[in-house]
């Protein structure tokens, strides 16, 4: 269950109650109605749990017993996936147990139709496990910024680097650090001397810096009202490791990866100048020949997988049965039926599957 893009800021609360009783994954509809919800908005959800573990009968086809019971969690999980979503204030405000009585001789002959294996206990032990309950849980509210960073750059067009006749990579990378901080709930102001020099002439460490150094001070750093860095632009890791927050993982998503995903995607295609293009591309980039080989088997492995299945299926159709000289019955009357009918390269063209 994914919700558009768009929404966002449902206030005071949110009802998923078909939704979330039809779904399998129930921590994916929690977590969009988390998405969507305002701060201190309010979900409200009424569906099925389990209080007890089904009957292993009942696990291998829960189709015997009742479809709305197919994405159905134990109780204890089902608030485990609310709270994993980053709610608090989880409540059950109201719960009711089910009571279906013994199975009666039809009800146990039907479900042995779907399941052999299915017993008179086992239905009953299922009518037991399960309950409707109510839940309420609360979206905290916004948290404020972790930290306020403030810049004062110096004199300059504009502050993202890719103003004038060249493209300078170290305030493009900074203008990319600072935009990442942002979306971590920092605070960050930013200030050039060509362009709000009250700025600098207001606050007292600004002004004392500039008096000392001159524009050598400037790029100036503060973190919190703090000088943390004069005269150079921190990396991310320094600026996470002020504001209080945790830094991604680096990708692995390399170029070099990259270019491995290619050669492969060439193989796969069958794609001459695609192969040789991205096999040259990887070696400048210094991709090793041994890791080259595997992609390229990787790929031809994908690539064949359909063809072996078919190929097998083909086996399982012509195999001989027991009796010699006999195809499988199975085989048999399934090529029979297609017999007058053209596939691909037939006649009957209104007939054929390609």
């Amino acid at each position: 269950m994914v919700l558009p893009e768009p929404l966002s800021g449902f206030q005071p609360s949110w009802r998923p109650n078909g939704g979330a009783g039809l779904s399998t994954d129930k921590a994916k509809v929690f977590r969009e109605a988390f998405r969507v919800l305002k701060p201190e908005g309010r979900l409200m959800v009424s569906d099925l749990v389990l209080l007890k573990p089904l009957p292993a009968a009942m696990r291998g086809n829960l189709d015997a017993y009742a479809a709305c019971l197919a994405g159905a969690l134990l109780k204890e999980d089902y608030l485990g996936a609310i709270r994993a979503a980053g709610f608090q204030e989880i409540g059950v405000v109201g719960e009711s147990r089910y009571d279906f009585g013994d199975p009666t001789p039809d009800q146990v002959a039907t479900a042995r139709k779907l399941d052999a294996a299915i017993t008179a206990a086992d239905l009953k032990a299922a009518s037991e496990a399960v309950a409707s309950v109510k839940i309420s849980a609360l979206k905290p509210p916004a948290q404020p910024p972790a930290s306020r960073i403030d810049v004062f750059d110096p004199a300059m067009c504009c502050s993202t680097g890719v103003c004038g006749p060249s493209v300078d990579p170290k305030l493009v990378r900074f203008s990319a650090d600072l935009d990442w901080l942002k979306a971590q709930g920092v605070a960050v102001a930013r200030c050039n001397l060509a362009q709000q020099p009250m700025a600098f002439a207001q606050d007292p460490e600004v002004r004392a810096a500039l008096e000392a150094q001159g524009e050598a001070a400037l790029p100036l750093i503060k973190v919190d009202g703090r000088v943390k860095s004069l005269g150079s632009y921190p990396l991310r890791a320094q600026l996470a490791a002020w504001a209080g927050v945790t830094e991604p993982a680096p990708s692995l998503y390399t170029e070099a990866v990259q270019e491995l995903v290619a050669i492969g995607a060439a193989i796969a295609a069958n794609c001459e100048p695609c192969f040789k293009f991205h096999y040259d591309k990887g070696r400048r980039l210094g991709v090793a020949r041994e890791d080259m080989l595997r992609a390229v088997r990787t790929a031809q492995s994908v690539k064949e997988a359909p063809a072996k299945a078919v190929l097998g299926l083909a086996e399982r159709y012509l195999a001989p049965s027991p009796a010699a000289g006999h195809f499988r019955a199975t085989g048999s009357k399934r090529l029979a039926g297609k017999a007058a009918k053209s596939c691909c390269a037939g006649a009957d063209a209104a007939s054929s599957c390609c």
